[in-house]
């Protein structure tokens, strides 16, 4: 099942995972596409991070972008619940020490999703 996402573009300074670990909880994998003006955004990171304003908990994980597609490590995806999705879109012209992913196509996006206790396919369409 396809989710399309849509929400308000909020600026964010960045969102980085630093040795997340899964502590036994069930963790579901989400996969996906990402587009910018409809067309697919060449790289990027997608990262999702249960929203512990709305009573989620747990293990933050993260999914790198490559020609539109993007998909959870296997065995390290989401937890169930209210999550916080970050969206970085690069470009994809040749990385530097800066921009390993190129120029930014976009302000960093987030929006919000529910994970239901299933694996997850998801189309993040950015404005």
């Amino acid at each position: 099942m396809k989710r399309y996402l849509g929400a308000s573009v909020l600026t964010v300074l960045g969102a980085t995972i630093a040795g997340c670990g899964g502590g036994g909880l069930q963790r579901f994998d989400i996969q996906g596409e990402v587009k910018h003006n409809g067309a697919p955004v060449p790289s990027g990171t997608v990262m999702l991070g249960p929203d512990h304003s709305l009573g989620n908990s747990g293990p933050a994980t993260i999914g790198v972008i490559q020609n539109g597609k993007f998909k959870t490590p296997s065995g390290k995806g989401a937890v169930a619940g209210p999550h916080r999705v970050v969206v970085d879109g690069f470009d994809g012209s040749p990385p530097s020490e800066m921009r390993p992913f190129g120029k930014p196509l976009f302000p960093t996006y987030e929006t919000q999703i529910d994970i239901n206790d299933s694996n997850t396919e998801l189309v993040i369409d950015v404005p």
